[in-house]
């Protein structure tokens, strides 16, 4: 922790801790197989375009590209997921959110299945105002119930990214 830092840090669960770990992997995945491709479409670009060249960029260039697309865009989406409730654990501002609408989605992270939750958000000092959030359930999946207050922790630079502090 640095001399500066106001706040200690908030231990990760094990649900964003796999999210996180899967965002960079993903990310990274995508990066390394994207620069291959790159770099075979840069010397294409500038080399005689002969038609066995013109084959090899379209056999390997075109799918390590796709692979790339495949692995890096989830895991830009999740890194940047964990990142947005990590910030919000550790600088959001408590709140108290009634559930509205809950939704098993098919992803999941481990054990940890994400569930989308449509909330109003009723802050201290603001109107409520309603959000629809992806959240990673563990045991707390039954606090989740439609028509219960829950607390959570809202962001103050964007009132839109909310976390449930469970």
């Amino acid at each position: 922790m640095r001399p500066s830092d106001p706040k200690p840090p908030i231990p990760l669960d094990q649900g964003t801790k796999t999210q996180l770990l899967s965002g960079v992997i993903g990310t990274s995945v995508g990066a390394v197989l994207l620069t291959p491709a790159l770099a075979l479409f840069y010397s294409y670009h500038f080399a005689s375009k002969t038609p066995m060249l013109t084959r090899v960029v379209l056999a390997i260039g075109l799918p390590l590209t796709l692979m790339a697309l495949l692995f890096g865009i989830p895991g830009v989406r999740d890194l940047r997921r964990a990142l947005v409730t990590r910030r919000v654990m550790r600088y959001g501002v408590p709140a108290q959110a009634e559930v509205l609408d809950r939704k098993f989605t098919k992803r999941h992270y481990n054990q940890y299945y994400v569930i989308r939750l449509r909330l109003r958000v009723l802050p201290r000092d603001a109107a409520p105002y309603e959000v629809t959030i992806d959240w990673l359930s563990g045991a707390e999946t039954l606090m989740v119930t439609p028509g219960r207050l829950v607390p959570v922790k809202v962001d103050p630079r964007n009132p839109r990214a909310v976390v449930v502090n469970a």
